[in-house]
Order: structure tokens, then sequence, then C-alpha cells
């Protein structure tokens, strides 16, 4: 169980807080990051995956700025995970980042490709 599911828990059990209910709360960032955290459980990555989903679809317009501050190595550096998100293949091609910029991408993508970012943060270098 997670430090999140944990939390969770003991919210539900000493304050009778509701998981879907909270999860409503959330930014849709914030559910997309914890929705794909590997340490959630398949019935709180369910809850957190339908409230996603749930919401009208969104777009991000991307910068060079925003994908430079999303990398995985201080203000550089993605990884073949974070670029598949995007549609870029692997190894990416010359100017991919320039191809990028101004591109209209649903929000659902920008978050798989942060918190792809997350998940290579956490392996061991």
């Amino acid at each position: 169980m997670s430090i999140i599911e944990s939390i969770y828990h003991i919210e539900e059990a000493k304050f009778g807080i509701d998981m879907q209910a909270e999860a409503k709360t959330l930014s849709d960032g914030a559910l997309s990051v914890l929705a794909y955290e590997e340490e959630v459980s398949d019935e709180l990555r369910a809850i957190l995956m339908a409230e996603l989903q749930s919401r009208p679809e969104s777009f991000v317009i991307l910068t060079s700025n925003m994908l430079h501050e999303a990398g995985t190595s201080g203000y550089m550096g993605w990884n073949r995970k974070q670029l598949a998100a995007l549609g870029i293949q692997w190894p990416p091609p010359k100017r991919w980042l320039k191809s990028l910029e101004g591109k209209k991408i649903t929000r659902d993508a920008w978050n798989r490709f942060l918190a792809a970012r997350k998940h290579n943060q956490n392996q061991p270098r």
C-alpha cells in the first residue's frame, strides 16, 4: 500500500471521507500522476482513472520551455516513455523538439509525459 493510499484509508476511516468524492477535488495532473504510480492499488487506480476519464478532454499547447522543465535531468533530458507519450519515436529524430513547439496535444498525453518523467527519476542511476 502506497503512502497516498494509506492517507486515503486513514481519512476514510477516521473522517468518513469518500475516495471517489475526494478524487473530484484533484487536478488532472495530480490524478494522472497518482493513477500511474506503481504502488497504487488497482481499486484506487480505477477510481482515479474513472474520475480522469469523466472530465471533458482539454488540450495543452506545447512550448519549448514546458518540455525543458519537464525533462528528467534538471532542465533537459527525456526518456523513451516520455517521448512515446508525445508520439516521438526512439531514438528521437533530429529537430524533434522543434517539431513539437506549438503542437496541440491532449491533457491526457501531457499527463502521461509527466508521469513518465517521475517514473524515470525513481530509477537508480
